[in-house]
């Protein structure tokens, strides 16, 4: 009788792997998804901010007011909540189209009033508006508009989380 080495892994060592391996990918997956919403949110604000450049640029070129608004069930009509995006509604006898936007899935848009009115002579527009666009991580990104309508684009913020010392027993 000849003895053979055995050779290879065992079922237990194969299973220990495999654990380890999902646990990885797991962790990976949550992150990359975490990375993914947040750049959207980013892009979002940046696009919002185009969208409030051109409504304040089309109403100094045309001498005429631009509303960008709230953005209705309906895609053509103005709504009460920023959650559906914008949209900057242009005069029945403009030669211009409307502009839309619309958050990204998972980004949430949160603004003051239901509708924004860029007058040209941008000293009459007496806007200040901040807009929020959050993620379900936690993540905020911040679009603060001064009183001529000019955005400005403010850092990364995270949700504070209340630390030990400060929660209620």
């Amino acid at each position: 009788m000849s003895s053979h080495a055995q050779s290879g892994f065992s079922l237990v060592s194969v299973m220990a792997t495999m654990v380890m391996v999902s646990i990885v990918l797991g962790y990976s997956l949550n992150s990359g998804q975490r990375w993914l919403t947040e750049r959207r949110a980013y892009t979002d604000r940046q696009r919002f901010a185009a969208l409030v450049e051109q409504a304040r640029l089309v109403s100094m070129i045309t001498a005429t007011p631009q509303r960008l608004c709230a953005r209705g069930e309906a895609a053509q009509h103005c709504g009460q909540q920023w959650l559906a995006g914008a949209m900057l509604d242009t005069p029945s006898d403009s030669t211009l189209s409307a502009s839309y936007f619309q958050p990204s899935p998972g980004v949430l848009l949160n603004g003051p009033a239901t509708e924004l009115i860029f007058r040209p002579d941008s000293a009459a527009n007496m806007l200040n508006a901040t807009f929020d666009f959050s993620t379900r991580y936690g993540s905020h990104y911040r679009l603060v508009l001064n009183r001529a309508g000019r955005p400005r684009e403010e850092e990364h913020l995270e949700s504070a989380t209340p630390s030990a010392s400060t929660q209620a027993p």
